[in-house]
This record gives C-alpha cells, sequence and structure tokens, in this order.
C-alpha cells in the first residue's frame, strides 16, 4: 500500500475532517491550532506532520479509533523510503571538471 493510501487512510478513520480537526486542536495550544485546509492538505498530499502526532493519537482514543504509533509510522515510512537518496554503490560522486582545469 502507498504511503498516500496509508494516511489517507487514517485520516478517513474519523467520522469527518472537521471531526479530525477539533480533536487535533483539542490538543493543541490556541496559537498552534491548524484550519481546516490543513486537514485537506495532509489528505491531498498524503503525509501529516510528526509534530501532529499526539494530537491525533489523543484524539481516536478519545473516539475509540483503532490508531497506534505504528500506523503512524509505517505511513511515513513509505514515504522516507522513497525519497531522498538514490541507490547507489556507497561511493561519494565528484563532480567531474574540464580537464586541465585547475
Amino acid at each position: 500500500m502507498s504511503k498516500k493510501h496509508l494516511t489517507q487512510a487514517i485520516i478517513d478513520k474519523w467520522p469527518n475532517r472537521k471531526a479530525l480537526l477539533d480533536d487535533v486542536n483539542e490538543s493543541l495550544s490556541p496559537s498552534d491550532q491548524i484550519e481546516i485546509v490543513a486537514i485537506h492538505r495532509w489528505h491531498q498530499r498524503g503525509s501529516i506532520d510528526g509534530k501532529y502526532d499526539l494530537a491525533i493519537l489523543a484524539g481516536a482514543s478519545k473516539r475509540n479509533i483503532p490508531l497506534s504509533w505504528h500506523d503512524l509510522m509505517a505511513a511515513r515510512s513509505i514515504h522516507d523510503d522513497r525519497c531522498g537518496h538514490a541507490a547507489g554503490d556507497g561511493q561519494p560522486r565528484v563532480k567531474k571538471t574540464q580537464k586541465g582545469a585547475a
């Protein structure tokens, strides 16, 4: 399953996105609260910023939604496996310069 599908499945565990928003904001200070557009963006891009993990887990617990740290990390780890590093032989890459350049 792709990272996007895992993240969307997590979001879709709530009755609706407004309910998820309310649960997340309940755990955040007033200055850190988010708007519904953030939930829509999480769903669209298929990722949730880790700083919201505790708030999401608290909301899931309150609603008796089955969700664990493992679920959140699994959604994130697929992303980590797919970006940032090309497979290689472990050798450093050196930019080739013109022959004879000083």
